[in-house]
């Protein structure tokens, strides 16, 4: 799977999730990471019998030995029931526009606006 590809392919799970063909919700089962990153909220969905997840995480990028920065990355994996990762899409810009389709989707903002807006 080519960078391109893996492109196309969120684009498209952007569009399903937006047309609330995809449904996402929090997530009990947590990825497996290095003890140098932490994560933020997980989602995850099933889609034509793949389980997907997507969250932000936080890394150290370090400066020196004992100086570092906390940077921000994306991810989309599959994983299996046993919460085992079975495959790490690579990162593209286009992972954050995922998630932030599915934060969208999960606050139900729409609802809140029209009842706020009568």
């Amino acid at each position: 799977m080519t960078t391109r590809d893996t492109v196309i392919l969120i684009e498209r799970l952007i569009e399903l999730t937006q047309n609330k063909i995809i449904s996402w919700n929090i997530s009990n089962f947590y990825p497996s990471l290095s003890s140098m990153e932490n994560h933020d909220t997980i989602f995850s969905a099933d889609h034509l019998n793949q389980k997907l997840r997507v969250y932000k995480y936080f890394y150290r990028h370090y400066i020196d030995e004992d100086t570092y920065h906390l940077l921000e990355g994306f991810r989309l994996e599959t994983f299996d029931q046993f919460n085992n990762t079975l495959f790490r899409f690579p990162e593209t810009n286009n992972i954050k526009n995922l998630l932030d389709a599915v934060m969208y989707q999960k606050s139900n903002i729409e609802d809140f606006y029209a009842k706020l807006m009568g």
